[in-house]
């Protein structure tokens, strides 16, 4: 892939590269680069919100991660040897992959709280069947 670097802040940027002693390396990464912005506007905008108000949580960002903390993690092992569960990152998964975390929040949902997530598109589900 080839393309020009702009950064945002042309100045910071340059006074950051001065002030920095030795050569600099950086490294472009793209952002969400595989999950479709229709998902992502599904899961904030319909699973996020239904279990914001389950959890009673003030911030959509924390209802997101305590949501994923229950459906989406590691279990891992700290330097102390307790076990812990660590919410796995969802900005990385496939569009397939997705679909099956917003499945997994659904029944979640609706085993905890007897909440019915809707589908993003109940349509969408229906023309692919047809």
């Amino acid at each position: 892939m080839r393309g020009k670097f702009v950064p945002a802040d042309p100045a910071h940027y340059a006074m950051t590269l001065a002030a920095m002693d030795g050569p600099v390396t950086v490294i472009l990464k793209r952002f969400h680069d595989t999950r479709t912005n229709r998902q992502n506007r599904a899961w904030f905008g319909i699973v996020v919100p239904i279990f914001q108000k389950c959890y009673n949580e003030r911030s959509k960002e924390l209802a997101h991660y305590t949501l994923l903390k229950q459906i989406h993690y590691d279990i891992v092992t700290d330097i102390k040897g307790r076990i812990h569960r660590q919410v796995k990152p969802t900005h990385n998964l496939q569009t397939d992959e997705f679909s099956e975390l917003y499945a997994k929040a659904q029944q979640f949902m609706a085993e905890e709280y007897g909440v019915d997530v809707p589908d993003p598109d109940p349509e969408f589900k229906k023309k692919a069947e047809a």
